[in-house]
């Protein structure tokens, strides 16, 4: 994720690399897609809390690497943007990797636009986020932002810390 350096301040060049990191880890991503709806329910605490862990440190490199990408993005929000994305590559990931059944079914022309392309879509969600993060932060005075931040609930500033400090 560290070359994401060589992209700086370039919304559709980070939406690319951060694509091409996602697409480099295809059993993150089909662990993401299975994570609340299977592991999540089998799988006591302990181990909830490891694998969670764990993917913190794994986000935590992606923040990291945003915040140096684009410097425009408050910390805060790169911690929301990184949260963000994973929750849609969980999303998107089994769709745009249908069953042999399901792939069969949406190779038929009247069914074309239900399959997705895994590279375009997280490239172009990840380019609209960021645009919009850029444009809202546009928007806001720093004053505002500032107030803002400390009026995150308390679990939201527990995560964002967690994925910071990493």
């Amino acid at each position: 994720m560290s070359s994401l350096g060589a992209v700086d301040d370039d919304i559709a060049g980070v939406a690319e690399r951060v694509a091409a990191e996602f697409l480099a880890r295809p059993l993150l991503c089909q662990l993401l897609g299975m994570t609340a709806s299977i592991v999540e329910h089998n799988l006591s605490a302990d181990a909830i809390a490891a694998a969670k862990l764990r993917l913190l440190s794994l986000l935590g490199r992606l923040l990291g690497a945003l915040c140096r990408a684009l410097p425009w993005l408050a910390p805060a929000d790169a911690a929301w943007a990184v949260n963000t994305l994973g929750l849609y590559v969980a999303g998107m990931w089994p769709t745009a990797h249908p069953s042999p059944a399901a792939a069969e079914a949406l190779a038929r022309p009247e069914l074309a636009a239900f399959a997705i392309d895994a590279t375009t879509e997280i490239e172009r969600f990840t380019d609209v986020l960021f645009v919009g993060l850029e444009a809202r932060r546009a928007q806001i005075p720093e004053a505002a932002l500032t107030r803002r931040a400390r009026h995150l609930g308390a679990c939201r500033r527990a995560r964002a810390r967690a994925i910071l400090h990493l």
